[in-house]
């Protein structure tokens, strides 16, 4: 599952929910510091239910970032 927005908001606590149920997740926010806050927030989740839990600093925005994005999204999760 990708979330955008990852950071604060809905798609912090979309990150947390899908994290204790065993999602593996591709969190994606342009804020480096709040989406690392949710990284080590979901970490023990996604331990846990052993599955994979990956982020990426991109701005939404940009076409070439979230292209990369994706594409590494794809690579890592299928």
């Amino acid at each position: 599952i990708v979330i955008t927005g990852a950071g604060s908001g809905i798609g912090e606590n979309l990150a947390r929910v899908l994290a204790e149920a065993s999602a593996n997740l591709f969190l994606i926010d342009i804020h480096s510091e709040r989406l690392a806050a949710v990284e080590k927030a979901c970490q023990d989740a996604a331990r846990r239910g052993g599955r994979r839990l990956m982020i990426r600093i991109a701005d939404v925005s940009n076409a070439r970032e979230m292209n990369a994005a994706a594409q590494e999204a794809i690579a890592a999760l299928g």
